[in-house]
């Protein structure tokens, strides 16, 4: 995961524990399907890192999207885009606001159409992300997995309504499948 140097960093690390605290005070009241606060922990989180957004000197280029997908680009490749019919070959790993990792591949060969399926998040980002590139961002709950979440035979795996952190590379992108070269 990259972290951003500044010293403003501190004051997100504050509010995830608030949030935490917060939410493990609701299930232990009884509140184990009502996820309105941890929705509203996850959208003053991601609020609040509007204002870190970008001040890491490694960062290239920052944005908010008008959906209000949030993205910090590392490193922007040279190489070819990916197109909803190409396989990317990639890594990454998502994250929940309290550190739980949800997801991660590490260089495998994937379609994106099959990355769309999941989340909507991919339709909207892969444009950004020519081969060779890196970057983090944060995905509100209705790009993500939105009020539905993920769910394990017994638990959760992703909470509904929760904001997802991803950190991102293509290392190659192919319009024909890479089982077949």
């Amino acid at each position: 995961m990259f972290f951003p140097k500044d010293i403003q960093y501190r004051e997100i690390i504050m509010i995830k524990r608030l949030i935490l605290a917060l939410c493990v005070v609701t299930l232990a009241c009884g509140c184990k399907e009502d996820f309105s606060v941890w929705k509203e922990a996850n959208v003053a989180w991601l609020e609040a890192n509007k204002a870190n957004l970008g001040q890491d000197d490694d960062i290239v280029k920052s944005f908010i999207s008008p959906t209000g997908l949030q993205c910090e680009i590392y490193h922007r490749g040279y190489g070819q885009t990916p197109k909803t019919a190409s396989y990317v070959y990639l890594t990454y790993s998502g994250w929940l606001i309290d550190g739980t990792r949800v997801e991660h591949i590490q260089e495998q060969w994937v379609t994106v159409s099959d990355l769309i399926a999941t989340c909507s998040f991919w339709r909207e980002i892969l444009p950004e992300m020519p081969q060779g590139s890196r970057l983090k961002v944060y995905v509100p709950e209705s790009l993500g997995y939105g009020e539905a979440g993920t769910k394990s035979i017994s638990a959760f795996v992703t909470p509904p309504y929760s904001t997802l952190i991803f950190d991102i590379e293509i290392l190659d992108v192919s319009q024909v499948d890479p089982s077949t070269i």
